[in-house]
């Protein structure tokens, strides 16, 4: 994502939510704050693979600044894992 142009940045806080599609519907969850960063990059190391489904994970992240003040949310950004030989 691109840096915040706020002056007083402290750090981002990067949330996450997920769907996984199978034949029953689940869901999309809540987003959750899954971690801060002090740089515009974040490296999501609790992603969950399973050979039968495929997952969607969705995030955003938001701008805090030094009095603790946290901007909107940004436009969701999504990945889409898909084992192997799973149509």
């Amino acid at each position: 994502w691109n840096p915040s142009p706020i002056s007083d940045h402290k750090n981002y806080q990067v949330y996450k939510s997920y769907q996984q599609l199978r034949p029953e519907e689940i869901p999309t969850t809540e987003y959750q704050l899954l971690g801060v960063s002090t740089t515009n990059s974040y490296t999501d190391t609790t992603l969950e693979v399973s050979p039968c489904v495929t997952n969607i994970y969705y995030y955003r992240v938001s701008a805090v600044n030094t009095a603790g003040m946290e901007s909107p949310l940004s436009e969701v950004v999504s990945i889409q894992y898909t084992p192997y030989g799973l149509s």
